[in-house]
């Protein structure tokens, strides 16, 4: 008896293992106009079907509302275009998915003008493929459905969105194409984490972009192409996404928009337009958009390139902006952010970069190139850095700066033929502008620009500027007290450095030579100081003065054919101090007036002043002209290239003068032959490494005359990257950072909130006199000896709260780090309705569809959900009632056994 039970029980336990180790079933279905099928209907054969069962469906069309509730794989034999299957009426879906693991391909759906096409609520890892969804209200709705592959499906002429994922994380869209739809093609609401790869949308209607993302994050688009759409690809609210080599061009507003989206990355991304006439078409839009980094992307055909609104801390790197009809790249209300190695080529109305009440930006190394209007603008912006930036052919100014747009720094820009100045700065203070090349600029011979130019300006320093080959070298127009020194003004074609009604200005340790006009013309000028000012070879005086008084003029050196010239009244002035022990201009042992090379008296008393007076005009008298070294003792005078220098660039001009009267100039390069040159003129090109020159002259009587060895060296080579760089410790004043840097690394610049702060040497510094619990933006850049800058690295630190104690001295906040917390947006208000006994909740309509009349609303507002005690039936029932029919047998066997033994 009780083997017999032993039977039945392991009779019943195969049967439950082969009933769930089944082979699939394939299933056809023919709507009786082809070959003989299983059933007529899909429906039919999905009732009939188990999961993992295949239903293969015949070419045909096909009425019905297909409710997919199993695991199959539902596949035309002869694709979506002889397969058709309709929506029995406009409020009927076509495809309803209910289950996971689905596959619906190869079909043409359509006729569900009122509800989706294809349907999946709350349902995964489903697989849509090769289907041609056409003139539902949406074609594709997902609703919190994850982990589903679309793949090769055309949506085209939807009444709403084609392809919409309503928060549907996960999933895969590759090789889709939306066409004519009247919403966007694809539109990602609340879904994050979604792949979309080599789709394409185009010719979404009025307002609606090829690509949509609202509240979407962390989703990564490559190879996308969106064109002749309202917009490109836009983004609203959505952070932390990947563009990534996406074609967009031909769109009506936007290429790509980024809208209140923060730290997106866009790179290598394609966006182009045909119109350039319209000046709401952009390429690139960041608004009220922050942190996102934006890298060699195209931008060019439209009316703005790249445009920023109300966007921060940016970074914008090797970026083309290209032909684009208003501004290439283009600032508006946007602070902190790093332009670096971007191009802005062939504006055709107007500026190249242009930034508009935007400060603490830095734009280094980018290129500009045949803008129409300026090359750089800034209107009523401050605290920018402009650095290594290379500005030419514009159609009026390289740098034009305007409007109260002060404390900026301006350091090594190249400003070349451009067509009115090199860098004119206007109604601006405090700025800084160091180690600049300004050179051909203006219509010469028309005479109309400068290679510096201030209009009434005050409080600016020019330092280490070389400006030659413009119109003027340096212009100071009605502004006050400014400094300029040390820079090199060189065969410009009217004067060197000019002054106009301005006063109080520090002119010092320049040289200008070579100027076609004066060296130095002051027009209505008073109370400024020229001091140790090198001006030779004038083509007029080497200074002029124009109704100028009471300036203070001394330890300058005039060598010109003509030294000094004067028109009006000009009294007041004072050219020279009381004798005083120091090194004049000219290698004397004290300072007096000025050396002028045209002074016949004598220095009976050898203290390198002369004994007699030398008399410019009749009010205007240098009383102890400086004779000391009248003739150097080399009578050649190397200015550049200097012994011992590093340079930075290979472009090294030939800068040389001389005491005597020379004929003709050669120079010997690293021992080869010599070869005739003209001082001032000729540049030399030369690869990195060690150089060394000699300069040699013949004066009219053929003396020659030789300098000695100059030896120089070339490095463009900038220094290798910062590595390691950590936040050491920190106090409530004060951050320590470690770094590691490479071996050629001379220093390191320190940057605090986009302001220059120090250079550090080492590898560790402490920056203090900092506020407490407040965060702090660092980068940090490595220069090496010949003063070639590396690439930043960007950090934030914090400092603590400082400790602060109670009355009564027992407490204190202790040394907790602050950081301040990301901006939420503040939840919509949750106007759904649920029931607990049932599984639907009605999801409050977009506000999009207000406007869509029906008699019945549509059906896509429904986000199905199963109830909880029906949830995961279909993936663990057939398991649960092999268990419950074993534990069944069990019982009996055990029943039966003890009725046996007794």
């Amino acid at each position: 008896m009780k083997g017999r039970y032993l039977i039945i029980l392991v009779s019943l336990m195969i049967g439950f293992g082969a009933g769930a180790a089944s082979a699939a079933t394939t299933y056809t279905v023919n709507d009786s106009t082809g070959p003989i099928a299983d059933f007529t209907s899909i429906q039919a054969a999905v009732d009939n079907a188990a999961d993992g069962d295949t239903i293969l469906v015949y070419p045909g069309t096909y009425t019905e509302s297909v409710n997919v509730d199993k695991q199959l794989n539902i596949t035309s034999t002869d694709g979506a275009a002889v397969t058709n299957v309709v929506a029995p009426s406009s409020n009927d879906r076509v495809f309803e998915i209910d289950a996971d693991l689905v596959t619906i391909n190869g079909f043409s759906v359509s006729g569900a003008t009122n509800v989706a096409g294809i349907y999946l609520a709350g349902f995964g890892e489903c697989a849509l493929a090769n289907n041609v969804v056409s003139g539902n209200y949406y074609n594709i709705y997902l609703s919190n459905s994850d982990h589903n592959t679309l793949t090769n499906n055309t949506v085209s002429n939807s009444v709403y969105e084609a392809i919409y994922l309503y928060y549907s994380d996960n999933n895969t869209m590759i090789s889709n194409t939306a066409l004519d739809n009247n919403e966007d093609g694809i539109y990602l609401d609340n879904s994050d984490y979604n792949t979309l790869i080599s789709n394409t949308a185009s010719n979404s209607v009025w307002y609606n972009a090829g690509i949509g993302l609202y509240y979407a994050d962390n989703n990564t688009l490559i190879n996308n192409k969106a064109d002749d759409n309202w917009n490109g690809i836009y983004t609203w609210y959505s952070n932390n996404n990947t563009l990534t080599g996406n074609m967009v061009s031909n769109n009506a507003d936007e290429g790509i928009e980024l809208d209140y989206s923060n730290y997106n990355t866009l790179a290598d991304n394609k966006a182009s337009s045909d119109d350039t006439t319209t000046d709401y078409v952009d390429i690139i839009l960041l608004d009220h958009s922050n942190y996102n980094t934006l890298t060699n992307n195209t931008a060019s055909g439209a009316w703005h390139g790249i445009w920023l609104v109300s966007s921060e801390h940016n970074t914008l790197t090797d970026n083309i902006a290209s032909n684009n009809a208003y501004f290439g790249i283009n600032l508006v209300y946007s602070s902190y952010n790093t332009l670096t190695g971007n191009t802005a080529e062939y504006t055709i109305n107007n500026d190249g970069i242009y930034l508009l009440d935007s400060s603490y930006n830095i734009l280094d190394g980018n290129m500009i190139s045949n803008s129409a209007d300026e090359g750089i603008e800034m209107d009523n912006s401050s605290y920018n850095t402009l650095a290594n930036n290379m500005i030419e052919y514009s159609g009026s100014d390289g740098i034009d700066m305007e409007e109260s747009s002060n404390y900026n720094t301006l350091i090594n820009n190249t400003a070349q033929y451009n067509s009115v100045g090199g860098i004119a700065i206007s109604d601006s203070d405090y700025n800084t502008l160091t180690g600049n090349t300004v050179s051909n600029n203006g219509d010469i011979p028309g005479g109309t620009g400068d290679g510096i130019q201030l209009s009434n300006c005050d409080h600016n320093t020019l330092t280490g500027n070389t400006a030659s080959n413009n119109w003027r070298g340096i212009f100071l127009s009605e502004s006050l007290d400014n400094r300029v020194t040390g820079n090199m003004v060189s065969n410009n074609a009217d004067d060197g450095i000019e002054l106009e009604w301005s006063n109080n200005n520090m002119i010092s340790n320049n040289t200008a030579t070579g100027n076609a006009n004066d060296g130095i013309e002051m027009d209505y000028c008073e109370y400024n100081n020229l001091i140790s000012n090198r001006i030779e070879f004038s083509g007029s005086d080497g200074i002029d003065m124009d109704s100028s008084g009471n300036n203070l003029i001394y330890n300058n050196y005039f060598n010109n054919t003509n030294n000094a010239g004067f028109t009006g009244v000009n009294t007041g002035n004072a050219w020279n101090i009381a004798k005083t022990a120091g090194t004049n201009i000219v290698g004397g042992s004290y300072l007096g007036g000025n050396y002028w090379s045209d002074y016949t008296g004598v220095d009976n008393d050898g203290d390198g002043l002369g004994d007699t007076q030398f008399d410019l005009d009749g009010s205007n008298i240098d009383y102890l002209p400086l004779t000391g070294i009248t003739t150097p003792a080399d009578p050649i005078v190397v200015e550049t290239p200097r012994n011992n220098a590093v340079y930075t660039t290979g472009t090294i001009p030939l800068n040389v003068s001389s005491s005597v009267a020379v004929n003709t100039w050669w120079y010997s390069l690293n021992g080869a032959a010599n070869v005739t040159f003209t001082p001032y003129v000729t540049v030399l090109t030369l690869p990195d490494g060690e150089h060394n020159i000699t300069f040699y002259a013949s004066d009219t009587n053929g003396t020659e005359y030789a300098s000695s060895l100059i030896g120089f060296s070339i490095d463009t080579v900038p220094p290798g990257n910062i590595t390691d760089l950590v936040i050491a410790g920190n106090t409530s004043s004060s951050v320590t950072f470690s770094w590691n840097a490479s071996s050629d690394t001379d220093h390191v610049e320190l940057w605090r909130n986009n302001v220059y702060i120090t250079d550090m040497y080492g590898s560790s510094h402490t920056d203090t006199g900092l506020a407490s619990a407040t965060a702090y933006n660092y980068s940090i850049r490595p220069v090496d000896a010949a003063g070639n800058v590396g690439n930043w690295v960007n950090i934030t630190a914090s400092t603590q709260i400082a400790e602060t104690r109670s009355s009564s001295g027992k407490h204190s906040f202790g040394n907790a780090t602050i950081r301040e917390p990301e901006e939420v947006a503040e939840p919509e208000e949750d106007t759904s309705t649920s029931d607990t006994g049932n599984a639907t909740i009605e999801v409050p309509e977009d506000d999009r569809l207000m406007g869509v009349e029906s008699t019945e609303a549509p059906e896509e507002g429904e986000v199905e959900i199963m109830d909880e005690a029906e949830e995961g039936y279909s993936g663990t029932i057939l398991g649960i009632g092999i268990l419950l029919a074993i534990g069944i047998l069990l019982i009996i066997f055990f029943i039966y056994r003890k009725k046996d033994r007794k």
